[in-house]
């Protein structure tokens, strides 16, 4: 009897074990921002959770995103999700909090705290960063008190662009976050100048020498911190960012930089080369003493031309479900795809259909394909296909 017993609670703990999956779930949460010349704004923001759902308690990572300084472009993006790399984190056991912050997406974009001006003004990054600090105490306040899966006595932050410099400034106050073991930058800068856009001085800060200083500043960590930059970054270039590590070294500041392969046509965005940057996220983690789980990381989308059509034929695009024989439809497909031609950056976009007539397109960030194939299956679960990535028909 007793082996009857025991062999049907190993049969419901395996059963319990299997049918776990990764959530997205979506909350707003009220916050007030100031910005660096004392005016301040309330209101909701939207912030993405995720998590597998069988798991009572998980530390929590918390992800601050990049900066888009035209207004157009902070409100295409959207809700920030970083899924690829979520579901990765999920994975390792961290329940991932991903504010969209203030004056990006549908956070609304109609004040920006964190406008930095222009390459013509005088720097003011410790109160352009302000406002996302602010935003991550209130936000992670809320998680802790409200999100009874959340850990509350350990936690990292990652930062990527924007969001990476605002981590730096983060672990000089660790002490004032609970739980907060570490801190991780990808790419963190101000003031990029990308490559594409052709200006003296592109592919550089215009103003390095105020993030050297800037990062001296901040460097009396609380915790531990580790840097994350690819030479071929188009926004801040091969030297600088050294130079700003090691300005923050010199200071007193501990962590070490990691120097990425270069990433695609852009490094900016080497925080989608996972397989790259894990052994020594994993390692940086044994450091801070938070609990996770080693794993294997995903292998990025693999595509190639198939000869279907030319990129620029827009009537090969196909009709499917709703948009067959009925032309109001098939025009306004056709005006997307347009606009998904004419996205400055060829390297990393994708258009996707879906067999109900469905379409999403999407270019930058982390990785176009990856995001609008998880947009198409956060609704169906099946259907969903790629047209075209990049510069090439995949159909």
């Amino acid at each position: 009897m007793k082996k009857i017993i025991l062999i049907i609670f190993i049969s419901i703990n395996f059963i319990s074990i299997s049918f776990a999956k990764i959530v997205e779930e979506v909350k707003k949460v009220p916050v007030t921002v100031t910005n660096s010349n004392g005016v301040s704004d309330s209101r909701e923001i939207v912030v993405t959770v995720w998590r597998e759902d069988s798991r009572v308690k998980s530390p929590y990572l918390f992800f601050n995103h990049g900066r888009q300084s035209h207004p157009t472009m902070r409100k295409q993006m959207n809700r920030v999700r970083s899924s690829a790399q979520s579901k990765y984190w999920v994975q390792q056991g961290f329940v991932v909090i991903i504010p969209t912050r203030v004056g990006y997406g549908e956070s609304g974009v109609d004040f920006d705290p964190e406008d930095s001006g222009s390459c013509r003004t005088i720097s003011d990054f410790p109160g352009q960063v302000m406002p996302q600090v602010q935003q991550t105490k209130q936000v992670l306040e809320f998680a802790l008190k409200q999100l009874t899966y959340v850990d509350t006595t350990q936690g990292i932050l990652v930062g990527q662009s924007y969001g990476g410099l605002g981590a730096i400034k983060i672990a000089s106050i660790a002490d004032e976050i609970k739980g907060l073991k570490g801190v991780v930058n990808f790419s963190g800068g101000g003031h990029g100048r990308p490559s594409q856009l052709g200006k003296v001085g592109a592919g550089t800060s215009c103003d390095s020498r105020g993030l050297e200083k800037i990062f001296a500043e901040w460097s009396k960590n609380k915790v531990p911190t580790i840097w994350f930059y690819s030479p071929n970054d188009q926004f801040f270039g091969r030297s600088d960012p050294k130079d700003w590590h090691a300005s923050f070294k010199n200071a007193g500041g501990t962590g070490e930089f990691i120097n990425m392969p270069e990433w695609r046509n852009d490094g900016h965005g080497t925080i989608g080369d996972i397989p790259n940057w894990k052994p020594h996220f994993d390692k940086f983690l044994k450091i801070t003493g938070v609990p996770f789980k080693e794993i294997v990381p995903p292998e990025p989308i693999k595509t190639k031309p198939t000869g279907f059509a030319r990129l620029d034929d827009i009537s090969k695009v196909p009709s499917l479900g709703s948009t067959v024989n009925n032309q109001e439809r098939r025009d306004r497909l056709e005006d997307m795809y347009k606009n998904f031609l004419l996205f400055p950056d060829p390297t990393n976009r994708a258009f996707l259909l879906h067999t109900s007539g469905s379409y999403w397109y999407w270019w930058g960030g982390l990785d176009a394909a990856q995001e609008v194939i998880d947009r198409c299956l956060a609704k169906y679960d099946t259907g969903c296909k790629l047209y075209a990535v990049n510069q090439d028909v995949v159909w």
